[in-house]
């Protein structure tokens, strides 16, 4: 919908509709204080309403628009006549003796009645408007893009803000809130978040363990003379031989297949999607957890290596050529 549309058949459109378009195209970076409804002035604000004054039927919500020329710093201004609210005209509030009387006033071309109750009108349907728009979180969501322009900031309206406080931060976590406002992390979260994220099949290993080193002072060591009575020596408790320990909840493998040959090359290292899958979980798991990226591909998918200015990755996504019997062999590369 375009502004001239507006002004040249105005009730086809709807009255949310209209206001919405309407300042979506005239606002621009750093002119949240043109919004209406808010605390400007209402002659610096995007659109100017005012009530239709007449005493028959309001047949449509949206009686006039026009351009009623620029501000001082060169924006447009726009004019909306309405005839569903107002203090006066055919759903006036007032009794209808004062319609009556401002219609006698525009007979003799004074206006000056009229202009004082519009004061009123236009606070009272850009309050109406306001009110609409705070139920509806993607109208909301976008207004509030319109205003900030392309700079990346904190988001201005509510609902974005309580789904960063539930998820815990922006961008993705706040894609898939959902998900991250789960205290507890699972494997089904995470190959939901995966699956979705890199449109490619995922497979969640657990219990894959890893080994963690005991610093000296949480060996295992027997009474002598430095330490008589001995340290963490009491069998079947916490007694442990060696210097490690075997953790089976410290570590996971995420298989990786690509649905198509020309996909491999996004999942290789150092591509963008690469590192974006590593950027993802750690921001589901944390550093707790190790976490072993497996790309599961065909022979035929992996890049040759070639002795070029490029240079070549070895062990990074490339591989010597083979036979042609040998291209549809399943081949594993590690990501991480």
């Amino acid at each position: 919908m375009s502004i001239e549309a507006l002004i040249d058949d105005p009730s086809s459109f709807d009255f949310y509709q209209a206001v919405y378009t309407l300042q979506r195209q005239l606002a621009g970076e750093k002119q949240q204080f043109r919004k209406i409804g808010f605390d400007s002035l209402p002659r610096h604000e995007l659109i100017r309403f005012k009530s239709e004054q007449h005493l028959g039927f309001p047949g449509q919500a949206i009686a006039a628009v026009k351009h009623t020329g620029t501000d001082e710093e060169d924006k447009i201004c726009v004019e909306m006549l309405v005839s569903f609210m107002g203090l006066t005209g055919p759903s006036g509030v007032l009794p209808r003796h004062y319609s009556e009387l401002i219609l006698q006033r525009l007979k003799f071309k004074d206006t000056g009645m009229r202009d004082f109750y519009d004061v009123f009108n236009h606070r009272l349907i850009s309050l109406f408007y306001r009110a609409w728009e705070k139920y509806r979180f993607a109208i909301n969501f976008q207004s509030s893009a319109d205003f900030q322009g392309d700079k990346k900031q904190t988001p201005a309206d509510p609902f974005s803000r309580v789904l960063s406080c539930l998820c815990g931060g922006e961008g993705i976590k706040q894609y898939y809130a959902g998900i991250f406002s789960k205290q507890v992390r699972s494997a089904d979260g995470l190959q939901q978040i995966l699956a979705e994220f890199t449109g490619a099949g995922i497979r969640i290993e657990q219990f894959q363990g890893k080994w963690q080193y005991l610093p000296e002072s949480e060996q295992t060591r027997l009474g002598g003379r430095q330490q008589p009575e001995g340290q963490y020596a009491c069998l079947g408790v916490d007694a442990c031989i060696g210097s490690r320990v075997w953790d089976i909840n410290a570590s996971i493998a995420v298989h990786i297949t690509p649905k198509t040959g020309q996909a491999v090359k996004a999942f290789l290292p150092g591509e963008a999607s690469a590192e974006s899958i590593k950027q993802v979980i750690k921001a589901y798991l944390g550093d707790a957890v190790k976490v072993k990226i497996l790309l599961h591909i065909k022979q035929k998918d992996v890049p040759p290596a070639q002795l070029s200015g490029a240079g070549v990755p070895l062990g990074l996504g490339c591989g010597l050529l083979s036979r042609e019997e040998k291209q549809n062999r399943p081949c594993i590369l590690a990501l991480s």
